[in-house]
């Protein structure tokens, strides 16, 4: 789902709220040259799982998805839910919030995260000014009201417990600085990064599609995540306790921004439309996560934004840059859609857990290849799929496709 969101701009840094790499590793980053491949030469494993369609399980698209040993709990602001289906699909529970006119956040639910630990779902009805945490059966446990300020419908949740939240704008009324990042166990607030000053914040025509910038992509560790902000070249991984500048993006001279492009008081209100009259400009890196030695990203810029070729695997030790979106699906896959998620649904990789990249496929796609696969292919289906292409339709839920990448690709 789009949405837009001002830009930050005039960033303070400060040593001392602020851990950096003096030297961080530079990346060369050519879309133009990235490679593709066959799925049997790219992936170790792949793995399709339908998700049951009822009535009370329909819903629109995964915004968020949390893995957990037994189920998959899915956070969708198409149908303003949370939805669990257990690992095989099937369908478990819902909870559903209040209903909400189309574009407006008065009664969302935001901000979902899991305690794995506690084995509960943790989320915010954002009018309410309410935390609400339930069990994977979707039962209500506990109902608080909070200030609003501990309030962020973008955050993710470590695997230490910290909570990293993204623009909670926490800040004591007396202060001129607040932080992109707050870092909170409970309503303590333990840490904090990246400042700059609230009242230096561009709100004028300087609006920028923020797909990917403001959601952190969970990733195969659990304890970080990383950040590229707007108009900026460099990756940061932030954890409970530090942020640290680790990676510095170089683009050809013809992707690449102008030089303080998001500083330049003289750009103010014409940043968009240096964007729209410049479509190939890469703005920032989105759904940052890694795999082993293996950074996973999307380049967002006005020509990169639905189903164009955006999603990369970088080899930390090879130097190997691949396009997901070109690796095309052989008999090992069944012909079906694989590496990236497509169409209305533009997350790239939802999260990764025990190795495992997760995507979503809409049900559309997955019918249009097999239309095409049942005559000219004929691939041999496992059951499930057997079954998902026999009973169900185009209008279903989506599918879950899991896969992990091979060593070298």
């Amino acid at each position: 789902m789009r949405h837009l969101f001002p830009l930050v701009g005039i960033v303070l840094f400060c040593c001392t709220a602020l851990s950096l790499h003096a030297q961080e590793r530079v990346l060369r980053i050519d879309p133009n040259t990235a490679h593709g491949g066959t799925s049997s030469k790219i992936f170790e494993n792949v793995q399709y799982i339908p998700l049951e369609t009822t009535k009370e399980s329909l819903f629109g698209k995964i915004d968020k998805l949390e893995v957990t040993p037994n189920y998959f709990i899915i956070a969708d602001q198409t149908t303003n839910a949370i939805l669990i289906f257990d690992k095989k699909g099937k369908f478990h529970a819902k909870i559903a919030g209040p209903k909400i006119a189309q574009f407006v956040f008065q009664g969302q639910i935001g901000g979902m995260m899991v305690d794995h630990e506690q084995n509960t779902i943790i989320y915010y009805q954002l009018n309410e000014a309410l935390r609400i945490t339930c069990n994977f059966d979707g039962k209500e446990l506990k109902r608080e009201k909070l200030d609003y300020k501990f309030l962020s419908p973008y955050n993710v949740r470590l695997k230490n417990g910290a909570v990293l939240a993204h623009y909670f704008y926490s800040r004591e009324k007396k202060d001129s600085i607040i932080h992109e990042f707050d870092v909170y166990k409970d309503t303590v607030r333990t840490n904090k990064f990246l400042p700059f000053q609230w009242n230096k914040m561009l709100i004028s025509t300087d609006f920028f599609f923020s797909d990917g910038i403001i959601q952190q992509t969970r990733s195969n560790s659990g304890e970080y995540v990383y950040y590229n902000k707007v108009y900026s070249d460099i990756i940061y991984r932030i954890s409970s306790d530090t942020a640290i500048a680790v990676f510095k993006m170089v683009y050809p001279m013809s992707l690449t921004l102008p030089q303080g492009f998001g500083t330049d008081t003289t750009l103010d209100n014409k940043r968009i439309e240096y964007l729209q009259n410049h479509k190939d400009a890469i703005y920032a890196a989105g759904y940052i996560t890694d795999v082993k030695n293996i950074l996973l990203f999307r380049l967002l810029s006005s020509n990169m934004r639905e189903d164009a070729n955006n999603t990369f695997a970088y080899h930390l030790q090879s130097n190997s840059l691949l396009c997901l979106e070109k690796v095309s699906s052989d008999s090992t896959t069944y012909f079906l859609p694989v590496a990236t998620s497509s169409g209305w649904s533009r997350t790239a990789i939802h999260c990764v857990v025990d190795d495992y990249c997760y995507v979503s496929h809409p049900s559309n796609a997955m019918f249009n290849a097999h239309e095409v696969g049942k005559t000219v292919r004929r691939p041999v289906y496992p059951p499930a799929l057997q079954q998902y292409f026999l009973k169900g339709k185009p209008t279903d839920n989506p599918v879950i496709v899991l896969f992990k990448l091979k060593e070298k690709f």
